[in-house]
């Protein structure tokens, strides 16, 4: 799959931050102050370990990516490599994963192939409508739309949030303007 990331590498445990209540010598309820205590920090533990992504849900979001990249390629996009990034790869996605979570997919296009979307007019537009269209053709009875700067495919666990990009060194010498930003829709990284 090219230079792929994955999505294990993004759960890394580690609760930190479990304090002791503090010993309390108040002889007007100091046990029931430590009792509350332990009582919000068993409830907060709770929480947590139930906003976790579990492994089966990282492996599922993992092969959906997949499955999008290479049926992206099979319409005949020409991707170079690609990524998971956003709030998966930050560590910052909870769980349990449904259908109002979403995974965020870069693809990075090969410029010399698909370039005309960094350099001209309404490229950003065309290059997102390119995507839409293909993903669309392998994914007729999901829902496929352009959300500002993504493609999303919805699906009933969980939506993928398609980004085309291309390498800023890559185009730059066709770009009219210094400033990638300018370039609305389409990421350059």
């Amino acid at each position: 799959m090219g230079n792929s990331r994955t999505v294990g590498e993004y759960q890394q445990g580690g609760g930190g931050g479990n304090r002791s209540p503090a010993d309390s010598d108040d002889s007007d309820g100091g046990d029931s102050s430590r009792d509350a205590e332990r009582e919000i920090e068993e409830s907060h533990q709770e929480y947590a370990e139930d906003a976790q992504i579990t492994d089966k849900q990282a492996k599922d979001m993992q092969e959906r990516r997949e499955n999008v990249v290479d049926n992206l390629k099979d319409e005949g996009l020409s991707i170079e490599e690609d990524h998971i990034y956003g709030s998966v790869m930050q560590g910052t996605m909870t769980g349990p994963l449904d259908e109002d979570c979403d995974v965020d997919v870069l693809v990075v296009l090969d410029a010399d192939e698909h370039g005309q979307w960094a350099t001209s007019r309404n490229g950003p537009q065309n290059a997102l409508r390119a995507v839409k269209r293909r993903l669309k053709r392998k994914y007729p009875n999901q829902e496929v739309r352009i959300d500002r700067n993504v493609v999303a495919v919805k699906f009933s666990d969980f939506t993928v949030e398609v980004t085309p990009a291309f390498r800023y060194n890559d185009t730059r010498p066709c770009l009219d303007a210094p400033q990638p930003a300018s370039h609305g829709p389409l990421r350059l990284i």
